[in-house]
């Protein structure tokens, strides 16, 4: 395989992945460098090994925030040239997807509430291709970004599938 299809597989890989995955892998990828340190991160960041995003009753509005691996941000400054290349480079372009992965839910998930009317609950009544549209993405990229993924919603965990008409889990 090329290098950069194999990149993009990985890439692929990651967006895929739970949060209790991202965490595991991650920790065990930093665990193999000497020259890296996991940061915890502030106390006002979700972090979960569990739930993959949050949706938080705040005023009026509803407050959603993806989690982050409870594992803690590397601090990719420790790097030092001594380190294997291919495993900084393949930290890096685990931290850098989870960076646009986090993003993707938070974009499918503020969509999924705007279009079931403000609704905290998954009804399942909203299709894929009515998200994707919304968020001006493929409909597999939807597909990937609740596929597998756990929300906390008042204390109750809910498989973010369950907000999706139709939807087919892997």
């Amino acid at each position: 395989m090329l290098p950069k299809a194999k990149k993009l597989n990985r890439e692929m890989e990651i967006l895929c992945l739970p949060i209790c995955e991202i965490s595991s892998q991650l920790s065990e990828l930093v665990g193999q460098v000497s020259h890296i340190e996991l940061d915890p991160f502030p106390a006002s960041v979700f972090v979960s090994d569990l739930h993959d995003v949050a949706i938080r009753s705040r005023d009026e509005e509803p407050a959603i925030e993806v989690a982050e691996p409870i594992c803690g941000v590397p601090n990719m400054e420790l790097f030092l040239y001594r380190d294997n290349t291919s495993l900084r480079e393949e930290i890096s372009q685990f931290w850098e997807t989870t960076r646009r992965r986090k993003k993707l839910l938070r974009t499918v998930m503020e969509e999924l509430l705007s279009l079931n009317g403000g609704n905290l609950l998954p009804g399942g009544e909203i299709q894929m291709a009515e998200i994707a549209e919304a968020c001006e993405v493929h409909v597999t990229h939807v597909a990937r970004a609740l596929d597998q993924k756990k929300c906390l919603i008042e204390q109750e965990t809910f498989s973010c599938h369950e907000f999706i008409r139709g939807f087919e889990p892997r």
